[in-house]
């Protein structure tokens, strides 16, 4: 069941730990958490993925600009900082 969350006026610092919605399909899901297993572990993604790649860069990025969730305090999980 799908709920109504109220809209907060906030500033990009405040939610710049959120990822972002997308309708990322498999595959893309697959690849964003090995990515993030990999820096994790220390390893050298361009070892593994082709970053020539438009979706693997692109992944990349992605993954490198939000922290991963389980790295979040709780309190900030899933909404803006002081929400």
């Amino acid at each position: 069941m799908l709920t109504q969350q109220k809209k907060i006026r906030t500033t990009y610092d405040k939610v710049k730990h959120l990822s972002p919605l997308a309708a990322d399909g498999t595959g893309v899901i697959e690849i964003e958490i090995a990515m993030t297993y990999m820096l994790k572990e220390g390893k050298r993604i361009e070892d593994y993925f082709d970053l020539e790649e438009y979706y693997e860069k692109a992944t990349l990025e992605k993954v490198v600009s939000t922290p991963p969730y389980y790295s979040l305090p709780k309190e900030i999980r899933d909404k803006a900082i002081g929400a």
